[in-house]
């Protein structure tokens, strides 16, 4: 099990740790927590993959919920910087958040989330939106127009309403 968490994390962190690296070099306050954060991954890598929480008894220590902890549940750098995420999934686990908390998720779409807002358009409609990563953090940072998020789980919409009231949620017919 241990291999083959250290196979399995290994491909995924070193790029995160790099790109806080880069961060770092802009931000000195930044530097204590990307070296805290490297810490973290090297004990991680040669240890048995999970380590004691320092808080609750049992509770088992995971670099996610570490990141999570870090950023307070928002979202570091990238198009949607400042945007809180719900402690709630209705998909995937904490794990699956770390990209979107780092700002580094889907990075090759940054530009045309970019060029989308710089549109100021009046309508925009985001089919599949799950917890609202997109929705929410596009309605964030336009200053008119309506974003309508549909998706087919209700659960999915419930955290998108939660997370920005002002964005039309819709359940789409199946």
């Amino acid at each position: 099990m241990k291999q083959r968490l250290k196979r399995l994390l290994r491909p995924f962190l070193r790029p995160i740790i790099n790109r806080f690296d880069d961060l770092a070099r802009r931000d000195e306050a930044l530097a204590a927590q990307v070296a805290t954060l490297a810490e973290h991954v090297t004990a991680l890598e040669s240890q048995s993959g999970v380590a004691e929480a320092p808080g609750e008894a049992g509770e088992a220590w995971t670099l996610a919920g570490d990141i999570r902890n870090r950023t307070g549940g928002i979202v570091f750098s990238g198009p949607f910087s400042g945007l809180v995420l719900s402690d709630d999934v209705s998909w995937g686990s904490a794990e699956s958040q770390v990209p979107l908390l780092v700002g580094c998720y889907e990075q090759e779409l940054h530009e045309a989330v970019e060029e989308l807002v710089a549109r100021e358009p009046s309508q925009v409609v985001n089919i599949g939106c799950g917890e609202g990563y997109y929705a929410v953090g596009i309605a964030r940072r336009l200053t008119s127009g309506v974003v309508t998020a549909v998706d087919l789980d209700p659960r999915a919409l419930e955290i998108c309403a939660a997370t920005h009231p002002t964005t039309e949620w819709r359940t789409a017919c199946g």
